[in-house]
């Protein structure tokens, strides 16, 4: 991405859990104020990050992308201030799946694929229906997990 034209990275940063990424993001909007966007790897890191956009009182000129999903990031998702944009998620339910698959095979001496690439999930703010019902169906899972 940092060949793209006008894109330019200023920072990066391990920060896995909110509270870490509070600080970092917040300190690395105070230092660059310039930034538009942010991008965070997991869930942990796109709370941070919407936080310290709101901390900072960036609302309007820094948006915030992430990797992940919780229930929380579809409230900040919905949110009138409009800090996060979309987030990637995983379909944990096809990921073990295929895991197994591939465990099984092997387990039987078959042939396994090297390296597996599957399809994920963009949930977009663009697109609030959709929002609603990924958080539905978010909400589901997580149901059925704690039976």
């Amino acid at each position: 991405m940092g060949q793209l034209p006008g894109v330019e990275f200023v920072a990066e940063q391990d920060a896995w859990l909110p509270e870490m990424a509070l600080k970092k993001a917040g300190d690395i909007l105070t230092a660059h104020p310039e930034i538009d966007i942010i991008w965070s790897a997991n869930e942990g890191g796109t709370v941070g990050s919407v936080m310290a956009v709101k901390n900072a009182g960036r609302e309007v000129k820094v948006v915030v992308f992430g990797t992940d999903a919780s229930q929380q990031l579809v409230e900040f998702m919905l949110a009138e201030d409009g800090i996060l944009q979309a987030l990637t998620t995983q379909t944990p339910f096809e990921l073990g799946t295929k895991a197994m698959e591939q465990a099984i095979a092997a387990l039987k001496g078959q042939e396994v694929e090297a390296k597996v690439v599957m399809d994920g999930v963009l949930v977009a703010r663009q697109d609030p229906d959709g929002v609603r019902a990924f958080g539905t169906r978010l909400a589901d899972l997580i149901a059925l997990g704690n039976q």
